[in-house]
Protein backbone atom coordinates (compact mmCIF):
# COMPACT_ATOMS: atom_id res chain seq x y z
CA UNK A 1 0.00 0.00 0.00
CA UNK A 2 1.40 3.42 -1.06
CA UNK A 3 4.52 1.61 -2.16
CA UNK A 4 5.17 -0.09 1.19
CA UNK A 5 4.95 -3.80 2.03
CA UNK A 6 3.33 -4.68 5.37
CA UNK A 7 3.54 -7.88 7.40
CA UNK A 8 0.11 -9.31 8.17
CA UNK A 9 -0.73 -10.94 11.51
CA UNK A 10 -2.41 -14.33 11.19
CA UNK A 11 -5.39 -12.94 13.10
CA UNK A 12 -5.98 -10.45 10.25
CA UNK A 13 -6.38 -13.07 7.49
CA UNK A 14 -10.15 -13.30 7.91
CA UNK A 15 -10.73 -9.56 7.50
CA UNK A 16 -8.44 -9.31 4.46
CA UNK A 17 -9.99 -12.33 2.72
CA UNK A 18 -13.29 -10.46 2.44
CA UNK A 19 -11.86 -7.99 -0.08
CA UNK A 20 -11.10 -8.44 -3.78
CA UNK A 21 -8.67 -6.75 -6.16
CA UNK A 22 -9.60 -3.10 -6.73
CA UNK A 23 -11.45 -2.61 -3.42
CA UNK A 24 -10.58 0.48 -1.41
CA UNK A 25 -9.54 -0.45 2.13
CA UNK A 26 -8.02 1.04 5.24
CA UNK A 27 -5.35 -0.97 7.06
CA UNK A 28 -5.38 -1.13 10.85
CA UNK A 29 -1.78 -1.24 12.05
CA UNK A 30 -0.14 -2.30 15.29
CA UNK A 31 2.48 -0.08 16.98
CA UNK A 32 5.21 -1.82 14.96
CA UNK A 33 3.28 -1.35 11.68
CA UNK A 34 1.97 -4.89 11.22
CA UNK A 35 -1.52 -5.32 9.77
CA UNK A 36 -3.95 -6.26 12.52
CA UNK A 37 -7.03 -5.95 10.32
CA UNK A 38 -8.68 -3.97 7.55
CA UNK A 39 -11.95 -2.14 6.99
CA UNK A 40 -13.72 -1.04 3.84
CA UNK A 41 -13.33 2.46 2.43
CA UNK A 42 -10.99 5.39 3.02
CA UNK A 43 -11.36 6.30 6.69
CA UNK A 44 -7.68 6.50 7.66
CA UNK A 45 -6.33 8.81 10.34
CA UNK A 46 -2.61 8.54 9.59
CA UNK A 47 -0.63 11.52 10.89
CA UNK A 48 2.66 12.86 9.60
CA UNK A 49 4.87 15.87 9.08
CA UNK A 50 5.26 17.25 5.57
CA UNK A 51 8.88 16.77 4.49
CA UNK A 52 8.51 18.36 1.07
CA UNK A 53 5.58 19.65 -0.94
CA UNK A 54 4.84 21.32 -4.25
CA UNK A 55 1.69 21.93 -6.26
CA UNK A 56 1.97 18.45 -7.77
CA UNK A 57 3.74 16.15 -5.27
CA UNK A 58 4.31 15.68 -1.55
CA UNK A 59 6.38 13.54 0.79
CA UNK A 60 5.17 13.04 4.33
CA UNK A 61 7.07 11.46 7.22
CA UNK A 62 4.36 9.51 9.05
CA UNK A 63 4.53 9.44 12.84
CA UNK A 64 4.39 5.65 12.72
CA UNK A 65 7.88 5.58 11.27
CA UNK A 66 7.90 5.54 7.47
CA UNK A 67 7.46 8.02 4.62
CA UNK A 68 4.90 8.19 1.82
CA UNK A 69 5.21 10.06 -1.47
CA UNK A 70 2.46 10.73 -3.96
CA UNK A 71 0.88 13.14 -6.38
CA UNK A 72 -1.20 16.04 -5.05
CA UNK A 73 -3.19 18.89 -6.52
CA UNK A 74 -2.54 22.02 -4.45
CA UNK A 75 -2.70 25.77 -4.84
CA UNK A 76 0.36 27.93 -4.04
CA UNK A 77 -1.38 29.05 -0.85
CA UNK A 78 -1.94 25.46 0.25
CA UNK A 79 1.69 24.56 -0.47
CA UNK A 80 2.86 27.40 1.79
CA UNK A 81 0.49 26.47 4.61
CA UNK A 82 1.41 22.75 4.53
CA UNK A 83 5.20 22.95 4.40
CA UNK A 84 6.70 21.41 7.55
CA UNK A 85 3.32 21.04 9.27
CA UNK A 86 1.39 18.22 10.97
CA UNK A 87 -1.12 16.70 8.54
CA UNK A 88 -3.58 13.85 8.09
CA UNK A 89 -2.81 11.64 5.13
CA UNK A 90 -5.02 9.35 3.09
CA UNK A 91 -5.23 8.10 -0.49
CA UNK A 92 -8.45 7.75 -2.43
CA UNK A 93 -6.86 7.34 -5.85
CA UNK A 94 -3.85 5.27 -6.88
CA UNK A 95 -0.56 7.24 -6.61
CA UNK A 96 -2.38 10.28 -5.21
CA UNK A 97 -2.30 11.59 -1.63
CA UNK A 98 -4.85 13.64 0.24
CA UNK A 99 -2.95 15.89 2.67
CA UNK A 100 -4.82 18.09 5.16
CA UNK A 101 -3.28 20.20 7.88
CA UNK A 102 -4.35 19.28 11.42
CA UNK A 103 -6.23 22.09 13.17
CA UNK A 104 -8.25 22.52 16.35
CA UNK A 105 -8.51 19.79 18.95
CA UNK A 106 -8.74 19.94 22.73
CA UNK A 107 -8.87 23.46 24.18
CA UNK A 108 -7.14 24.68 27.31
CA UNK A 109 -3.66 25.29 28.69
CA UNK A 110 -1.00 22.59 28.71
CA UNK A 111 0.03 21.59 32.24
CA UNK A 112 3.22 19.54 31.97
CA UNK A 113 3.23 18.77 35.69
CA UNK A 114 -0.26 17.27 35.92
CA UNK A 115 0.03 16.00 32.33
CA UNK A 116 -3.20 17.54 31.11
CA UNK A 117 -4.32 19.71 28.21
CA UNK A 118 -7.18 21.68 29.68
CA UNK A 119 -9.12 19.01 31.56
CA UNK A 120 -8.06 16.19 29.21
CA UNK A 121 -5.36 13.74 30.25
CA UNK A 122 -2.25 13.28 28.13
CA UNK A 123 -1.26 9.84 26.91
CA UNK A 124 1.89 8.56 28.62
CA UNK A 125 3.82 8.67 25.36
CA UNK A 126 2.29 11.95 24.12
CA UNK A 127 4.23 13.51 21.24
CA UNK A 128 4.82 17.27 21.50
CA UNK A 129 6.04 19.43 18.62
CA UNK A 130 7.10 23.04 18.73
CA UNK A 131 7.11 25.38 15.77
CA UNK A 132 10.61 26.59 14.91
CA UNK A 133 12.50 28.09 12.00
CA UNK A 134 13.10 24.59 10.67
CA UNK A 135 9.44 23.53 10.89
CA UNK A 136 8.15 21.30 13.67
CA UNK A 137 10.67 20.09 16.26
CA UNK A 138 9.91 17.31 18.73
CA UNK A 139 10.29 18.39 22.35
CA UNK A 140 9.88 16.49 25.62
CA UNK A 141 7.53 17.84 28.29
CA UNK A 142 10.54 18.19 30.59
CA UNK A 143 12.25 20.46 28.04
CA UNK A 144 9.50 23.09 27.96
CA UNK A 145 10.58 26.52 29.19
CA UNK A 146 7.54 26.64 31.48
CA UNK A 147 5.50 23.92 33.17
CA UNK A 148 2.31 25.68 32.03
CA UNK A 149 1.77 26.70 28.41
CA UNK A 150 -1.24 29.00 27.80
CA UNK A 151 -4.08 28.01 25.49
CA UNK A 152 -3.03 30.74 23.04
CA UNK A 153 0.27 28.91 22.41
CA UNK A 154 -1.36 25.54 21.65
CA UNK A 155 -1.76 25.40 17.86
CA UNK A 156 -3.61 22.09 17.68
CA UNK A 157 -3.90 18.65 19.28
CA UNK A 158 -5.04 15.12 18.49
CA UNK A 159 -6.71 12.58 20.78
CA UNK A 160 -6.50 8.78 20.62
CA UNK A 161 -9.28 6.17 20.71
CA UNK A 162 -9.51 6.49 24.50
CA UNK A 163 -9.93 10.28 24.43
CA UNK A 164 -6.41 10.99 25.69
CA UNK A 165 -4.28 13.67 24.02
CA UNK A 166 -1.70 11.88 21.89
CA UNK A 167 -0.17 14.70 19.81
CA UNK A 168 0.25 18.40 20.59
CA UNK A 169 1.63 21.18 18.38
CA UNK A 170 2.83 24.29 20.19
CA UNK A 171 3.54 27.70 18.72
CA UNK A 172 6.77 29.60 19.16
CA UNK A 173 6.83 29.49 22.98
CA UNK A 174 10.51 30.30 23.39
CA UNK A 175 11.48 32.37 20.36
CA UNK A 176 13.01 29.35 18.63
CA UNK A 177 11.10 30.17 15.46
CA UNK A 178 13.65 32.92 14.84
CA UNK A 179 17.08 32.66 13.28
CA UNK A 180 19.50 34.77 15.33
CA UNK A 181 22.73 36.41 14.28
CA UNK A 182 24.62 39.52 13.19
CA UNK A 183 22.94 41.75 10.63
CA UNK A 184 24.75 42.89 7.49
CA UNK A 185 22.27 45.43 6.12
CA UNK A 186 22.48 47.57 3.00
CA UNK A 187 20.20 50.59 2.76
CA UNK A 188 17.70 50.94 -0.12
CA UNK A 189 18.99 52.88 -3.11
CA UNK A 190 17.52 54.76 -6.04
CA UNK A 191 18.60 54.92 -9.67
CA UNK A 192 17.84 57.52 -12.26
CA UNK A 193 15.20 56.75 -14.87
CA UNK A 194 15.67 60.05 -16.71
CA UNK A 195 12.60 61.40 -14.94
CA UNK A 196 13.65 63.23 -11.74
CA UNK A 197 10.11 62.94 -10.39
CA UNK A 198 9.99 59.13 -10.78
CA UNK A 199 13.32 57.53 -9.78
CA UNK A 200 13.57 53.74 -9.50
CA UNK A 201 14.01 52.38 -5.97
CA UNK A 202 15.39 49.06 -4.75
CA UNK A 203 14.71 47.39 -1.42
CA UNK A 204 17.26 47.09 1.33
CA UNK A 205 19.31 43.90 1.53
CA UNK A 206 19.94 41.78 4.62
CA UNK A 207 22.46 39.01 5.18
CA UNK A 208 22.47 37.32 8.58
CA UNK A 209 25.66 35.75 9.94
CA UNK A 210 25.11 33.11 12.63
CA UNK A 211 28.25 31.22 13.55
CA UNK A 212 29.17 28.87 10.70
CA UNK A 213 25.88 29.61 8.90
CA UNK A 214 24.99 32.47 6.60
CA UNK A 215 21.42 33.37 5.65
CA UNK A 216 20.59 35.56 2.67
CA UNK A 217 20.97 38.00 1.18
CA UNK A 218 17.26 38.82 1.31
CA UNK A 219 15.52 41.84 -0.22
CA UNK A 220 13.56 43.55 2.52
CA UNK A 221 11.44 46.60 3.13
CA UNK A 222 12.37 46.56 6.82
CA UNK A 223 14.76 49.24 8.04
CA UNK A 224 17.37 47.35 10.06
CA UNK A 225 20.39 48.77 11.87
CA UNK A 226 23.56 47.37 10.36
CA UNK A 227 26.04 45.40 12.49
CA UNK A 228 23.53 44.60 15.24
CA UNK A 229 22.27 41.30 16.62
CA UNK A 230 18.72 40.46 15.57
CA UNK A 231 16.33 37.58 14.97
CA UNK A 232 14.54 36.89 11.70
CA UNK A 233 11.86 34.55 10.39
CA UNK A 234 11.55 33.40 6.80
CA UNK A 235 8.60 32.50 4.62
CA UNK A 236 7.66 28.81 4.49
CA UNK A 237 9.70 28.27 1.32
CA UNK A 238 12.75 29.89 2.95
CA UNK A 239 13.30 32.40 0.15
CA UNK A 240 12.09 35.66 1.70
CA UNK A 241 12.31 37.57 4.97
CA UNK A 242 9.02 37.35 6.86
CA UNK A 243 9.74 39.35 10.03
CA UNK A 244 12.55 40.46 12.30
CA UNK A 245 12.96 41.27 15.96
CA UNK A 246 15.46 43.35 17.90
CA UNK A 247 17.31 41.79 20.83
CA UNK A 248 17.67 43.61 24.16
CA UNK A 249 21.27 44.29 25.19
CA UNK A 250 22.49 43.68 28.75
CA UNK A 251 25.95 45.21 29.09
CA UNK A 252 28.86 44.25 31.32
CA UNK A 253 27.50 41.01 32.80
CA UNK A 254 30.24 39.36 34.87
CA UNK A 255 31.24 35.71 34.71
CA UNK A 256 30.30 35.38 38.40
CA UNK A 257 26.65 35.99 37.46
CA UNK A 258 26.48 32.67 35.64
CA UNK A 259 24.64 29.68 37.08
CA UNK A 260 26.50 26.81 35.46
CA UNK A 261 26.25 26.91 31.65
CA UNK A 262 22.46 27.15 31.33
CA UNK A 263 21.44 30.35 33.14
CA UNK A 264 22.69 33.77 34.18
CA UNK A 265 21.35 36.38 36.61
CA UNK A 266 21.52 40.07 35.69
CA UNK A 267 19.60 43.04 37.04
CA UNK A 268 17.60 40.83 39.39
CA UNK A 269 16.37 38.56 36.58
CA UNK A 270 17.45 35.06 35.59
CA UNK A 271 17.89 34.38 31.88
CA UNK A 272 18.01 31.01 30.13
CA UNK A 273 21.08 30.07 28.08
CA UNK A 274 20.11 27.57 25.32
CA UNK A 275 22.65 25.14 23.91
CA UNK A 276 22.30 26.95 20.56
CA UNK A 277 23.49 30.31 21.95
CA UNK A 278 25.84 32.20 19.63
CA UNK A 279 29.10 33.67 20.97
CA UNK A 280 30.91 36.49 19.17
CA UNK A 281 34.32 38.06 19.75
CA UNK A 282 33.80 41.65 18.65
CA UNK A 283 37.51 42.54 18.78
CA UNK A 284 38.51 39.64 16.50
CA UNK A 285 35.34 39.70 14.43
CA UNK A 286 34.90 35.95 14.83
CA UNK A 287 32.47 33.42 16.28
CA UNK A 288 33.72 31.45 19.28
CA UNK A 289 32.48 28.84 21.76
CA UNK A 290 30.90 29.59 25.14
CA UNK A 291 34.00 28.26 26.93
CA UNK A 292 36.21 30.54 24.83
CA UNK A 293 33.95 33.50 25.61
CA UNK A 294 34.27 32.92 29.36
CA UNK A 295 38.03 32.56 29.05
CA UNK A 296 38.48 35.64 26.86
CA UNK A 297 36.94 38.23 29.21
CA UNK A 298 35.53 38.57 32.71
CA UNK A 299 32.47 40.43 31.42
CA UNK A 300 30.25 40.11 28.39
CA UNK A 301 27.23 41.63 26.71
CA UNK A 302 24.10 39.51 26.51
CA UNK A 303 21.48 39.88 23.78
CA UNK A 304 18.12 38.64 25.04
CA UNK A 305 14.78 37.98 23.32
CA UNK A 306 11.31 38.75 24.68
CA UNK A 307 11.15 35.31 26.33
CA UNK A 308 14.17 36.08 28.58
CA UNK A 309 16.33 33.70 26.58
CA UNK A 310 19.90 34.73 25.74
CA UNK A 311 20.45 34.37 22.01
CA UNK A 312 23.89 35.98 21.58
CA UNK A 313 26.88 36.52 23.90
CA UNK A 314 29.40 39.17 22.90
CA UNK A 315 32.89 39.74 24.32
CA UNK A 316 35.28 42.58 23.48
Amino acid sequence: MLGHPFSVLSTAYDTLSKFKLGDQITLLLTENNQVAGAISGNSGNALGIVKSVSATSATVNLLCGFSVTGKVILSDTSVTSLAGQLVRVSSGTKNYLSVNRVTGGTSGALDATSKKLGSTKLRDNVVVYQQSADGLTAVALSQLTSSTIPDSSVVCSVTDWAGRVSVIVLGDISGSQYLYGLADYTEPSSTSTGDPDNPSYTNGSLTLYAGSKTYGPYDTGFSITDDTFIGITLTADGTRLSSYTKLNKLSGVTNSAWIGQTAVTAGGKTYTIPSSVLCYNRSAGSWITLTQAHGYATTCNLYVDSHNVVRVIEVN
